[in-house]
């Protein structure tokens, strides 16, 4: 459970991590955008899942509010 100093303490079950760590996705794909030819980095959490992330401006509203999920532990 976190501490709650930033947001509510809530238990950090997977979902939450989930969702928390959607902006290191989004700040993957940007770099990978502005340098195409480096090798990007790739996260684990994101390459054992399912999900695909492709940062375009539009995906800013999926962002809203993420430091409400900052991990205080």
């Amino acid at each position: 459970m976190g501490a709650g100093i930033h947001s509510e303490a809530v238990i950090y079950d997977a979902d939450f991590i989930r969702q928390r760590s959607k902006v290191i996705g989004y700040a993957i794909s940007a770099r990978k955008q502005h340098f195409p030819d480096e090798v990007a980095y790739e996260y684990r959490l994101h390459s054992d899942g399912d999900e695909v992330f492709d940062w375009n401006a539009g995906r800013m509203a999926d962002l809203k509010d993420y430091n409400l999920r900052d991990l205080s532990i």
